[in-house]
């Protein structure tokens, strides 16, 4: 299995917003934005073409500029990995706020974390209410309160996402741009593996030209078109899959494939069936992905190149 190799550092970008890679796609390819896919939740086999990623974008920078989040504030994401996710994120960026992003594997610790970073609006998926519940009565009232936004629908004390996406009117030009040195993201993440659950919380922050020079490297790294189409299955609010799969693609015109759940026989059939042409991931998903191809006696039908988190 063919994985990539690092060549030389790319030109820094220093006047680019990560938001505004989907924004130049579309208008590379104006013919075709409405039918290329830019997203796509595998999970669920639910697609936004880059005509729909950017409309999507715009209501939900609308949205969160609703809620009160200011150009330059914070937006708190703790959710699966999946379209929604997406959509949050870049619209977080649209609107020039950082998005603070807190892994689901960090559960225990969200009201900590959460509370420490002090968002305007968090943006947080159902399944994990009883996580949210003290921190929205540490935050959610007050002067000035923070809005919480459950992915899958209102709850007690909470907006439903998906509602207010729905309503939107798209948010045509940001009130702020945010220059290529704001913050893009802060993640908290614990350490890995067996001292997970002991170590202290760690937050790397990511600015906009953080973000954008690691996906150039990864774009030319892997030699990315627009008819390439990726698979990561690490979290999102990990840096990696930023960096290795959704932007490289959506700077080259190409699919970022999102999945939630790795099952490798599964994984192998996804892969195979949507054309599937890299994977970003560990180095147990690649394992897995040799050992179900032998057992197969192929690769997936499209697939030519492996990017592995601990080489990136």
């Amino acid at each position: 299995m063919e994985t990539g190799s690092r060549p030389d550092t790319p030109t820094r970008l220093d006047n680019v917003n990560a938001a505004d890679l989907l924004i130049d796609a579309v208008a590379a390819r104006p013919d075709t934005a409405a039918s290329d896919i830019a997203v796509h939740w595998v999970d669920r086999d639910r697609l936004l073409t880059y005509r729909e990623a950017v409309d999507a974008m715009a209501r939900a920078a609308a949205v969160l500029d609703g809620f009160g989040v200011p150009a330059g504030g914070r937006v708190g994401l703790f959710a699966h990995p999946g379209l929604d996710y997406v959509v949050a994120l870049l619209g977080t960026w649209r609107l020039g706020a950082t998005a603070v992003l807190v892994d689901l594997a960090d559960k225990d610790r969200f009201h900590e974390l959460m509370t420490a970073a002090a968002p305007h609006a968090v943006v947080y998926t159902n399944d994990h209410f009883d996580y949210v519940r003290p921190t929205l009565a540490a935050l959610g009232s007050g002067d000035s309160p923070t809005v919480f936004a459950g992915m899958d629908g209102p709850q007690e004390g909470t907006v439903g996402w998906l509602d207010a996406l729905a309503d939107a009117t798209p948010m045509a030009e940001p009130p702020s741009t945010a220059p290529p040195d704001a913050a893009a993201t802060s993640t908290n993440t614990t350490a890995a593996n067996a001292i997970a659950l002991t170590a202290p919380a760690s937050a790397t922050t990511r600015t906009h030209a953080d973000l954008i020079e690691a996906a150039t490297s990864v774009a030319a790294r892997l030699d990315l078109t627009p008819d390439d189409a990726t698979l990561c299955p690490t979290p999102l609010a990990q840096p990696f899959h930023l960096e290795a799969s959704i932007l490289p693609a959506l700077m080259r015109g190409a699919t970022a494939g999102l999945l939630k759940s790795w099952q490798p026989d599964d994984a192998w059939d996804a892969m195979d069936r949507n054309g599937t042409t890299v994977l970003c991931g560990t180095d147990a998903h690649a394992a897995d992905l040799a050992r179900v191809s032998a057992a197969r006696g192929r690769s997936p039908s499209a697939f030519r190149i492996a990017l592995i988190e601990a080489d990136l």
